[in-house]
Parts: C-alpha cells; sequence; structure tokens
C-alpha cells in the first residue's frame, strides 16, 4: 500500500469513526425514528462523498516544504501575468532520497512561490526530454549494427586472430551523402486551432528561460494580419492570448498577439 492509499484511508476511517459515534448517540436519543433514519442515511452516504473527494486531491501540487534531499523528475514553469492577476508558480516532482541517494518514498508533485532565479535553477536541473519517435530505433539485441564487421572464428585459430568481413562498396573513395536540411513545420488557421493547450502542447520548448539542447537552435515564425516576425521565446501565455518574446536590433521586446490573430505558425530552424 502506498502513501497516498493510506492517508486516504485513514481520512476514510476517521470519518467513519464520526459516523458510528453519531449512530450511538441516535440510538439513545429521542427523536423521532424517521429523523433517526434520514440522518443515518446522509451520514453514509457522505462517508463515499468524502472517500472519492479524497481520491481526487491525490492528484493536486502539494505547498508543503521540500524534501531534505530528493532526486528532481521534472519540472514546470508558470510565469506570473499581471493582467489575469496569476502570480505564477513552479510545479517540482520530486522522489524523495535517503543519505544513501536510495529513493525513498513514492515520487510527489510539489508547488513553490514563483521566483526568477528559482525557476531558471529549476529549468536547469530538469532531466532533458527522451529522444523523440524522431530518432532511429536501436539495432535488436544480438544483431549486427550496419557498416560493422562480422566475425567468424576459424577452428585451430585463436580467438584474436579471428576474421573479420566488413561490408564494403564497389565505389571506392565515393564522398558521403549530405547532409538533409532541416525541415520546416507549417501550422496554419483551420488546420490547427490556435489556443493555450496548442502553444503549451507544439512549442512546450519555448516556455523555458533556458532552451533545451534539442530546440534551441530553433524559432517560431508568427503571421498575423499586421505582421510578420520571428520570436525565439514563448514568455507568457494566457486564456486568450500570447506573449513572444523577439529581437529587434540589440534588446529583446514582448510582443503580445491575440490567438484570433494568429494566421500561421512556422517551426523553422535558425539561419546560419
Amino acid at each position: 500500500m502506498t502513501g497516498q492509499d493510506q492517508t486516504v484511508l485513514a481520512m476514510g476511517l476517521g470519518y467513519a469513526l464520526l459516523g458510528v459515534v453519531l449512530l450511538v448517540i441516535l440510538l439513545f436519543a429521542r427523536f423521532d425514528w424517521r429523523l433517526k433514519a434520514v440522518l443515518i442515511v446522509l451520514v453514509s452516504g457522505f462517508y463515499v462523498v468524502d472517500f472519492r473527494a479524497a481520491r481526487a486531491l491525490l492528484g493536486w501540487a502539494s505547498p508543503e516544504a521540500l524534501p531534505p534531499k530528493f532526486k528532481l523528475l521534472g519540472a514546470r514553469i508558470v510565469e506570473p501575468h499581471s493582467l489575469a492577476g496569476d502570480a505564477g508558480a513552479i510545479f517540482l516532482w520530486v522522489e524523495e532520497v535517503d543519505n544513501d541517494n536510495f529513493p525513498s518514498g513514492d515520487p510527489r508533485l510539489f508547488r513553490l512561490r514563483y521566483d526568477a532565479k528559482l525557476a531558471e535553477r529549476a529549468e536547469a536541473a530538469a532531466p532533458v526530454e527522451e529522444a523523440s519517435a524522431e530518432t532511429p530505433a536501436a539495432p535488436a539485441e544480438g544483431a549486427p549494427a550496419v557498416n560493422e564487421p562480422h566475425r567468424f572464428l576459424v577452428p585451430g585459430v585463436k580467438q584474436e586472430e579471428e576474421i573479420h568481413i566488413v561490408t564494403g562498396s564497389w565505389e571506392a573513395g565515393a564522398p558521403p551523402a549530405p547532409p538533409e536540411p532541416p525541415q520546416t513545420e507549417i501550422f496554419q488557421r483551420g488546420q490547427f486551432m490556435f489556443n493555450r493547450r496548442f502553444f503549451e502542447t507544439k512549442f512546450s520548448g519555448f516556455f523555458g528561460i533556458v532552451r533545451r539542447e534539442a530546440d534551441k537552435d530553433k524559432v517560431l515564425q508568427v503571421k498575423t494580419p499586421h505582421a510578420l516576425f520571428v520570436a525565439e521565446r514563448i514568455s507568457r501565455i494566457a486564456a486568450n492570448e500570447v506573449h513572444f518574446e523577439v529581437l529587434r536590433g540589440d534588446s529583446r521586446q514582448e510582443l503580445m498577439v491575440p490567438f484570433a490573430e494568429i494566421q500561421e505558425i512556422q517551426l523553422k530552424h535558425k539561419k546560419p
């Protein structure tokens, strides 16, 4: 039984104990039997409601203090938004460890007050995302890799003197094929719905203060009825608008664009 299950069970037993106490009081109270029956049904029904509500609380981030020692499994930074009255927050998914750095509990989610320096540290310390589906799959276990030598043991010959047969080609000295140019992804209105969920799903790497290695050379080209600009970062996002960080001259500026005005977004690589 996990720690969360123990907490929910303790809350359920506590509520059940209160129900038992109420039932004992009703047995000796001089109330009408119909009133007693109604109270018993209500207490029994709220026991089920309390148990389900306690289970629902397990998915929310805890405002408690972080463990003394922990391993950071992930981080989510919500930057403050003055217009919407959102003070921002830092969500950390951590796993508590003991003095020998071995896990000593289940992973938990914590919510901290937003702080710019803490947000930068959390972004830098967060583990890098795993390789995407575009990454070539590793060869099956036991199968020789491409262009790797196939080894054959010759009877009566020491293993150090085994014969190696390597895949060759008749085109000796042929130059390697040039690398393919980076692909540009295009998102047009009508094919995609531009909203907060779209940006947080498609361009999650653009929200961080510190860009990850896989996204640091990518930019967003945004087209609206009034302008066409290139954004290097999404500084914040609200229910109906998104704020881009653009480079104009030697300074960086924040540009607010309503979702309704976005006509097209291109995810492309920076020009060398």
